[in-house]
């Protein structure tokens, strides 16, 4: 049961982390096949731009969930409790309606390939497999803004801060 949560809470850094060593595995299989053996392997560029595009989708959720999104923090670090979890959840909020926005308009879009099939010239992959990353990101970018909208109200009402919070 604790392995199971364990691999919920973390399933974006473990997603990450496979294609990462996909991407290390494959780039270093490319390099010996050209420099050494004189030769290249015809689908390595197209799947290693698939494996990143799918790291960069799970990505946003991974930031979400760490709470490491880039932002600016000049005026954010100068508001006190209440004025902070506000600001916070306003963000959270807006944050949500742009990843549900793009969620569906990404669903939109693998709808089509699904009507109108396209594959990969190199490996003949479904286009709909690579187009289908943005929303699964997206889609797990909206259940950790979820979850980051009750960890922030539970700190608020518990301790009238974010935990973040300075001071």
């Amino acid at each position: 049961m604790k392995l199971a949560k364990e691999f919920v809470n973390y399933l974006e850094e473990w997603l990450i982390a496979v294609i990462l060593a996909y991407l290390a595995i494959i780039t270093a299989l490319q390099v010996f096949m050209r420099h050494v053996v004189g030769d290249s392997l015809s689908w390595s560029e197209e799947t290693l731009r698939f494996a990143f595009i799918w790291m960069i989708m799970l990505g946003f959720s991974a930031g979400v969930r760490r709470d490491t999104h880039i932002r600016v923090l000049l005026v954010f670090d100068r508001l006190s409790g209440r004025a902070r979890y506000v600001v916070q959840m306003l963000v959270h909020i807006f944050f949500f309606i742009t990843a549900a926005i793009i969620f569906y308009l990404s669903m939109l879009s693998v709808d089509s390939f699904v009507e109108f099939p396209q594959v990969s010239p190199a490996t003949g992959i479904s286009m709909q497999y690579v187009y289908l990353a943005a929303p699964v990101g997206f889609g797990l970018t909206m259940i950790r803004l979820a979850q980051r909208m009750v960890i922030d109200t539970r700190s608020f009402r518990r301790d009238g801060q974010r935990p973040d919070a300075k001071g």
